[in-house]
């Protein structure tokens, strides 16, 4: 079929999108073809097969008058961006990346791309234009009704530039404009619970076991939350006190963990004990609703909000708990390699924003050398 119905996840887990695509291989009189891969305006069954006849009439029509080449040319020198997002979509992303990686780039897209260069043929797309785009970028506000980071216009501008590469090496356009990102940037903030505050959170969270245990999960392994409700009891070995984490939901989507492998985590008293007394035989997964079905990332935000607010906490996310496990296990002086193998990090860069919480650690280490150094100074002295 020329006409069909392909569907696109929607960016924020909600209800997946579908939209017509037209792809067809018009063959001329003379032997030669012409192939339509084009996103029709109207978005009905009807309003693209409608579109898919008056595209194949009118390369026809300009094949019998001779002007077919001009026509190409002069009409529709390339595709625009909206045009040629769903090719890109469909034959590279679709093969090349994993699903969470697809995920974040269709929501790139729809919601910064395609509204400012959406209507722009992408031979059209030039320097400037991208300039403009990143001066707009941050100018808005995130969900949080934060200031846009320079990263994550960054991160946008990298998924640009895939884009213009693969159309440059399919040979949709000639050359792609210079895509200029902003300077290397520090690592952003983080935010972490202290001990105290820790405990606090734990103690609001007492009375209602199920979260209880997550959270004790979260600070005390330090899982991400997609981690966490993909963790099923075959993951968790008793005897070896080892957590396995194979698995992650990203949205409804499950996949490998961040970084794209498995890891296993050392399970310490405080995580034992509350899985043991958490046990259920409710379905596969640890945490899970009464039917068994594994928790929606909305069905997590109000509890950790209600917990958080009882405990009298600032405002924040699930990924703090890990933040929190990284942070505790460094100013407790474990060496950053070590937190980088448990927390599953891929690049010890990751792990080394934590390095500023260890100046006690830095001390000791130095301190240990000035001993040394008493020690054979007195030895010297007795022997003369």
């Amino acid at each position: 079929m020329s006409v069909t119905l392909r569907i696109r996840r929607d960016s924020k887990g909600g209800t997946p999108k579908r939209f017509y695509f037209v792809d067809k291989t018009v063959k001329l009189p003379d032997g030669t073809t012409y192939r339509i891969r084009e996103v029709p305006t109207d978005q009905t069954r009807r309003g693209a097969e409608q579109f898919e006849h008056d595209r194949v009439r009118e390369i026809t029509d300009a094949w019998r008058e001779g002007s077919l080449g001009t026509a190409r040319e002069e009409e529709q020198p390339c595709p625009t961006l909206r045009m040629f997002y769903a090719r890109f979509m469909a034959e590279y992303v679709r093969g090349e990346n994993k699903a969470s990686e697809e995920d974040s780039k269709i929501d790139i897209f729809e919601n910064h791309l395609l509204p400012f260069f959406g209507a722009m043929p992408l031979d059209a797309i030039k320097a400037a234009d991208i300039d403009r785009f990143k001066a707009e970028q941050l100018t808005k506000l995130t969900i949080r009704r934060k200031p846009m980071s320079k990263k994550t216009i960054n991160n946008q501008l990298t998924v640009l530039r895939k884009a213009l590469v693969q159309a440059r090496d399919w040979g949709v356009i000639r050359e792609m404009p210079v895509v200029r990102f902003f300077r290397k940037l520090p690592p952003p903030p983080f935010d972490f619970l202290t001990f105290d505050e820790g405990k606090r959170l734990l103690d609001a969270a007492k009375h209602e076991p199920e979260w209880y245990a997550m959270l004790v999960v979260a600070l005390r392994a330090g899982l991400r939350r997609g981690e966490l409700r993909a963790l099923r009891w075959s993951d968790v070995d008793f005897d070896r006190r080892i957590l396995h984490v194979r698995q992650t939901f990203r949205r409804q989507k499950l996949g490998l963990p961040k970084g794209g492998r498995a890891r296993e985590v050392e399970m310490s008293d405080d995580v034992v004990n509350v899985l043991l007394v958490h046990r259920h035989e409710r379905g596969p997964y640890v945490f899970c609703q009464m039917n068994g079905v594994h928790f929606t990332e909305g069905e997590t935000r109000q509890p950790l909000e209600r917990i958080r607010k009882r405990a009298g906490l600032r405002a924040m996310m699930w990924h703090v708990c890990r933040h929190t496990f990284c942070s505790h296990l460094v100013m407790r002086g474990v060496p950053l390699r070590v937190v980088q193998v448990l927390a599953g990090h891929t690049s010890y860069k990751t792990t080394e924003r934590y390095a500023h919480l260890t100046p006690e650690v830095r001390g000791r280490a130095v301190r240990v050398l000035d001993s040394l150094g008493t020690e054979e100074a007195s030895a010297a002295c007795a022997v003369h």
